[in-house]
């Protein structure tokens, strides 16, 4: 569940696994592959795995999706899984050479930090 207040985004990330949007409230901005698209309440949005994109809430008021990855690859531990690459700016689609990166701390439960 993610809830966001007026004007607060993330930066591009890209997904280790295909991922499931519910707008449960409001709307967001999803920016991914040189598009942009408007989710409003009860929209469902779908992102393949790898596709960097961000998210913001533009609007006025509060913002809250609920999202779902898709099946952990079999074999895998999810508590050891890669975490999501995040980016300094739009790395693009395909994601160019030159795309500088920020660091990220996997926590324990497995949300992501970027340290300031």
């Amino acid at each position: 569940m993610v809830r966001q207040p007026p004007g607060q985004g993330c930066p591009f990330h890209a997904p280790t696994r295909d991922l499931v949007v519910i707008q449960l409230l409001g709307q967001s901005e999803w920016t991914t592959a040189g598009e942009k698209w408007i989710v409003d309440t009860h929209d469902l949005f779908l992102l393949r795995k790898g596709i960097p994109y961000r998210y913001a809430n533009l609007g006025l008021s509060e913002s809250v999706f609920f999202d779902v990855f898709g099946q952990t690859p079999a074999g895998n531990d999810p508590a050891t899984l890669k975490a999501s690459t995040y980016w300094e700016t739009d790395p693009g689609w395909p994601i160019r050479d030159d795309a500088e990166t920020l660091p990220v701390i996997r926590g324990a439960d497995g949300s992501h930090i970027i340290p300031k």
